[in-house]
């Protein structure tokens, strides 16, 4: 079962996704964007439906909250779609960079980055912890 759920929390738009083999999906992920800022990209397993919900928005900055395959698996075609840089820290840079691998049960829930970003990376303006950004 594939669930992708789009929400509305006020100004801020929301999708839920997640996949279940034998039903319900046993872990499920919340990606959202606000004003042009979209926060997570969810699963690679979900990106037809992921890049549906996007389809014909505006993307000017992406913020990947942390490494898992949930949160940074549609970071590649994001890329590809949009002239935006991509924030994350070093370790999300190095699994979409394919850098990482990733164990079975990751595999079957999220799927892996079908495509390796080989992405430069610069600095997070501002930050205090060594961060990075996909240009």
């Amino acid at each position: 079962m594939r669930v992708a759920v789009a929400k509305q929390f006020g100004a801020v738009e929301g999708i839920k996704l997640g996949i279940g083999y034998l039903g319900p999906p046993p872990v499920q992920v919340y990606a959202f964007r606000v004003d042009g800022l979209l926060i997570d990209t969810g699963p690679p397993i979900l990106q037809r439906e992921f890049m549906g919900w996007l389809e014909e928005q505006l993307i000017e900055q992406v913020f990947i909250t942390h490494h898992h395959e949930d949160h940074s698996g549609n970071v590649n075609p994001i890329a590809q779609k949009h002239s935006t840089a991509i924030f994350g820290s070093p370790l999300c840079s190095e699994l979409v960079q394919g850098k990482v691998g990733t164990c079975l049960p990751q595999r079957m829930y999220w799927g892996t980055h079908a495509t390796p970003t080989k992405s430069s990376l610069s600095p997070i303006p501002h930050s205090k912890q060594k961060s990075t950004a996909l240009s």
